[in-house]
């Protein structure tokens, strides 16, 4: 995806089995009171190498509990979310970011509790 985009909601790996990946390389997308889910109940990749993305929700990344499994690669470019949850109770989500800008209020990140559950941050060279 390389233009604007204005969207009412991206899912990604929605039905179970099914396996959905973006690759971002420029532009904008833009949500409205809607969230970006990344692995719902399959599995889900998104991954973004440059451009912008203003989400004005929730960002999951296998965090919906329907078993899925999502992963957010974030190499260059901006993520500007209100909100971002990883991981829940029967989900798997992983957000990693090597490079590029995660913009979100304070106190915004939900991980799963308890620590058991599969969840993983990692950030490098990243703001």
């Amino acid at each position: 995806m390389s233009r604007m985009a204005a969207i009412p909601a991206c899912t990604l790996g929605y039905q179970p089995g099914a396996v959905g990946t973006m690759n971002m390389t420029g532009g904008a997308i833009n949500t409205f009171s809607a969230s970006i889910i990344v692995g719902l109940n399959g599995t889900g990749t998104f991954n973004q190498f440059g451009g912008t993305v203003n989400n004005s929700s929730w960002l999951y990344v296998g965090a919906f509990g329907g078993g899925g499994s999502g992963t957010y690669n974030l190499t260059n470019g901006s993520l500007n979310d209100s909100w971002a949850y990883v991981g829940s109770a029967s989900s798997t989500g992983t957000f990693n970011q090597s490079g590029g800008n995660h913009t979100l209020p304070t106190a915004t990140w939900r991980l799963p509790l308890p620590a058991a559950i599969p969840a993983r941050i990692t950030s490098r060279e990243g703001r």
